[in-house]
């Protein structure tokens, strides 16, 4: 199986070759036959699909996931055999994903250094900063500051700005979660962070705090004029909801269920007004039959009301017995 997947691999790369040097279609297609799967054999056959980049580019990530136990040395040695420079850089980011995961550090740094001089721009100037991506995402998910310092300014962060807010917000999670939202509020104040992600230190915060302590920390937080109500709200229903099992209170349930009950209800919060999805947040996992039943008729989405009606039936059933 190895041997065989192997081969294949290297036929596919034969072929991404092909399509960069306009190659010849019917050895395209020979090739194709004996490595695609036959679902999509009929499609590459029409016209000039032979062709598409993508395909062959897509078809080798199958088979490197078919052969998971390929050494990484093997598998850079088989990517840099690509012609195609943008072809050969996904491959190189895809592998990179793996090696970061994986926390295999020096073999990272060893990859990036062969995405220098690949025409990237708008996205980049030095293409290796994509590849340090790779790596600043994995010192994020370690809550590794030095590192993160260290590495984030070889990210070119001023292009791409949301790749590089969703790492940070990454960082700034993991952050709070090993160190607490004290350090992290000090940390998130202070560059490269900013105001902005004060509220991510408080969403992660909700996983270390129940409703009590949260209400606590937001009342005694310097910065709370930079959080807005409704975040404030949504964090308590976050904390609430992560710590019912153990700290459920009654007058709790009461105090939260009337802050979200006198939010503005033209909010919305995704493809749902934020009311809604915070009274079925507070309402999924209580014990408390009434109290579910109070939130499912406050709610106003017919789709919400069913899942807490589905509660609501589980929590008759059980008192039935």
């Amino acid at each position: 199986m190895l041997n065989e997947t192997l081969e294949k691999i290297l036929l596919n790369i034969k072929g991404i070759n092909l399509v960069f040097d306009k190659g010849p279609r019917d050895e395209l297609i020979n090739i194709a036959e004996k490595i695609f799967p036959e679902e999509r054999l009929d499609s590459i056959k029409l016209y000039d699909n032979c062709y598409s980049g993508s395909s062959w580019s897509h078809n080798l990530d199958l088979l490197f996931n078919q052969l998971p136990t390929l050494e990484d040395g093997k598998r850079f040695e088989l990517i840099r055999n690509i012609k195609d420079p943008i072809k050969r850089m996904h491959q190189t980011l895809s592998l990179l994903d793996d090696i970061c995961n994986e926390g295999k550090v020096e073999l990272a740094l060893h990859v990036i250094q062969s995405l220098a001089n690949i025409d990237c721009k708008p996205r980049v100037n030095d293409t290796r900063a994509l590849g340090y991506r790779k790596l600043l995402e994995f010192y994020a998910k370690e809550g590794d500051f030095d590192n993160f310092k260290k590495y984030i300014q070889l990210c070119e962060p001023g292009k791409e700005r949301h790749a590089i807010s969703r790492i940070k917000y990454i960082f700034i999670s993991s952050y709070t979660l090993l160190n607490g939202a004290d350090r992290a509020t000090n940390i998130a104040r202070k560059k490269p962070f900013g105001k902005q992600y004060l509220v991510t230190v408080l969403s992660a915060a909700t996983e270390l705090h129940n409703y009590q302590e949260m209400e606590k920390a937001l009342n005694q937080f310097e910065d709370i004029d930079s959080i807005s109500e409704e975040d404030q709200i949504r964090l308590l229903a976050e904390s609430f909801k992560k710590h019912v099992k153990t700290h459920y209170d009654e007058k709790h349930f009461d105090e939260l269920f009337h802050k979200i009950d006198s939010l503005n209800p033209k909010i919305r919060s995704g493809d749902f007004k934020l009311r809604d999805i915070l009274l079925m947040t507070i309402g999924m996992d209580i014990d408390d039959l009434n109290r579910v039943t109070q939130c499912r008729k406050a709610i106003n989405n017919r789709g919400l009301k069913s899942e807490l009606k589905f509660v609501e039936e589980t929590l008759k059933k059980q008192l039935r017995k």
